[in-house]
């Protein structure tokens, strides 16, 4: 089973350096043992419209597909607005 990923996340804050971005690394949390991979299927079309950083039950699902490599995430940053 895979265990967490590591990134980095730029946020907006009073940095060592002054420059107002704070760099922080941000581990993802392990998956348990039993991940039930159809339910995160239906959660991520149940809340299609959502937003991944506004949802938990999408980021969860995300997640878990992400974790289990049913899903490869998009090496682009996705669109805003």
């Amino acid at each position: 089973m895979p265990g967490g990923n590591l990134g980095t996340h730029r946020a907006h804050g009073t940095g060592a350096d002054g420059g107002g971005v704070m760099n922080q690394i941000i581990a993802a949390p392990k998956l348990c043992g039993y991940p039930e991979i159809e339910l995160a299927h239906a959660q991520m079309q149940r809340h299609r419209e959502c937003r991944i950083d506004n949802c938990v039950w999408k980021a969860a699902a995300y997640q878990t597909l992400v974790l289990t490599s049913r899903l490869v995430p998009q090496s682009i940053p996705p669109r805003t607005g």
